[in-house]
């Protein structure tokens, strides 16, 4: 699948507005694909993080499929498996799962996420803890809506840090992007993209 790009990030990192703006950008050259929608709100963290690790398998089948009948197109895909791994390691940073919980998640990844269906480009957002709080606040003033505890900044602080450990060496080919101005990301998201896919 090296013409499916993945964007990632914590909540409010800028991710869907960056794939709107890539499609913009280059409508000939892009498709994007949205995630599988949950049917449920799950509660329970355990049950919730598995649901999401089966998501990403069925929606990394999905994209391999795509990608093989889309041979010259960019599928522009809204979050990856790794983004799941982020959490739960920050839900252990914030002791919310036990060291070996994590360990489990960790082999449950490997076994379902192998092989072709490893994310193998991804755009990682990260900008600082500040734009994210700030660009969540005018989404929640704009739509009323809060995800799930996207208000709570010591969960976003532990998440953030997740992010950071889960993509700090990973094999695959990985594009940071620490800056918040659109046009900047579209410049750089699109350079990138053109050499790796």
């Amino acid at each position: 699948m090296n013409n499916v790009v993945y964007v990632s990030g914590t909540h409010g990192s800028g991710k869907s507005t960056l794939i709107k703006k890539l499609a913009e950008k280059d409508p000939e050259l892009f498709v994007m694909y949205k995630r599988l929608v949950l049917p449920q709100k799950f509660k329970d963290l355990h049950r919730r993080q598995k649901i999401r690790m089966a998501r990403y398998y069925l929606q990394a089948h999905y994209l391999d499929g795509i990608s093989k009948e889309k041979p010259d197109k960019v599928i522009l895909c809204d979050r990856c498996s790794y983004d799941n791994l982020a959490y739960i390691k920050g839900f252990l940073n914030l002791g919310w799962v036990s060291a070996q919980e994590f360990e489990d998640y960790i082999r449950m990844h490997d076994f379902l996420i192998a092989g072709n269906l490893k994310p193998k480009n991804v755009i990682f957002l990260n900008p600082s803890l500040e734009e994210v709080i700030c660009n969540l606040k005018k989404r929640w003033a704009d739509t009323g809506k809060k995800k799930w505890r996207e208000d709570d900044f010591d969960y976003l602080t532990a998440v953030k840090e997740g992010f950071k450990d889960v993509y700090s060496g990973l094999d695959a080919n990985v594009l940071e992007v620490k800056v918040m101005d659109i046009d900047k990301r579209v410049s750089e998201s699109y350079s990138w993209i053109k050499k790796v896919t």
